[in-house]
C-alpha cells in the first residue's frame, strides 16, 4: 500500500501527541505519589546550669513539657493574677498576726505564769495544790493563743517568701501539655512538635549542695520555626531569675 506524504505526517504528529500526553499523565502521576510534607518537627535540647566555678551541671530524668504558646501565655496570666491574689490578702494579714502575737506575748509577761485571781482562789481553798501547780487556765489559754499566732506567722511568711522567690506557682497542676521529655544522663531530651504552631517549654529542676537545695525554672518560649539541626539550650541565660526576653515569666515580675 501506499501511504502519501500528508498521511504519514499526520501520523508522526499523531503518534508524537500520544507519547507527549502518555508522558504528561506519567508526570503528573508521578507528582500525585510524592510523600505528603511531614506534619511535626523534631526538637533538641540541651539542659544545664553552670556554677561560679564555670563548672556545667547537666541535669537528667527532668521532665521537660511543650505548651501551645496561646495555652502558656493565658495559663501564666491565669496563674499570675491569682498569685497577686493570694501575695496581697498573706501581706495584708501578716501585720495584724504580728500585732495580736505581741499584745499576746505582753498579757503572758504580766501574767508571770498565773494571774491574782487564780492566786487567790488557792488562797480561798477554792482550788487543790495539784490544780494550782498544773497552771492557770488563762495563762494556759494566752499560751495556746501564742502558739497558735506564730505557726500562722510563719505560714504567711513562707507563703509569701515562696511566692516571691521562685515561680512555683506557675507549675502547680498543669494541664496536659502538647509534648513531653524526659532528660537522659546527659541532660538531653527530643520530643516532636506539630509544624507551623510556636511553643512555651516547662520545666524545672533542683539540685542539692551540702544541706541545702537549689530550684531552677524555665519557662522558655521557643522561636516560630525551630530550626531541627540546632539544639534548644535550658540554661542559666534562660531561668525564670535571668531576665531573659525568651523568658515568658521573670522573677518579680
Amino acid at each position: 500500500m501506499r501511504v502519501n506524504a500528508f498521511t504519514g505526517s499526520a501520523l508522526t504528529i499523531g503518534i508524537a501527541l500520544l507519547w507527549i500526553n502518555a508522558l504528561g499523565s506519567c508526570q503528573r502521576n508521578e507528582r500525585r505519589e510524592l510523600p505528603p510534607p511531614p506534619e511535626f518537627e523534631m526538637l533538641s535540647g540541651e539542659m544545664f546550669v553552670v556554677t561560679q566555678s564555670r563548672s556545667a551541671i547537666r541535669l537528667p530524668l527532668v521532665d521537660v513539657l511543650a505548651f501551645e504558646d496561646s495555652v502558656a501565655t493565658a495559663l501564666v496570666r491565669e496563674r499570675r493574677s491569682l498569685r497577686d491574689s493570694l501575695l496581697a490578702s498573706a501581706r495584708a494579714e501578716r501585720p495584724r498576726v504580728e500585732a495580736a502575737l505581741r499584745r499576746t506575748l505582753a498579757e503572758i509577761a504580766r501574767m508571770n505564769g498565773l494571774t491574782p485571781e487564780w492566786k487567790a482562789k488557792y488562797d480561798r481553798d477554792e482550788i487543790t495544790f495539784d490544780e494550782f501547780i498544773t497552771g492557770d487556765p488563762a495563762v494556759t489559754r494566752a499560751n495556746e493563743r501564742r502558739d497558735q499566732l506564730q505557726r500562722r506567722l510563719g505560714q504567711l511568711r513562707q507563703l509569701v517568701r515562696g511566692l516571691e522567690d521562685d515561680e512555683a506557682w506557675a507549675f502547680a497542676n498543669l494541664p496536659t501539655p502538647s509534648a513531653v521529655a524526659r532528660t537522659n544522663a546527659d541532660g538531653r531530651f527530643s520530643m516532636k512538635l506539630p509544624i507551623g504552631r510556636r511553643f512555651v517549654l516547662f520545666a524545672t529542676a533542683d539540685r542539692s549542695i551540702g544541706l541545702e537545695d537549689e530550684r531552677y525554672f524555665w519557662i522558655v518560649r521557643l522561636p516560630q520555626h525551630v530550626d531541627s539541626s540546632e539544639s534548644v539550650l535550658l540554661n542559666n541565660d534562660n531561668m525564670t531569675n535571668s531576665s531573659s526576653p525568651h523568658s515568658l515569666v521573670w522573677r518579680g515580675q
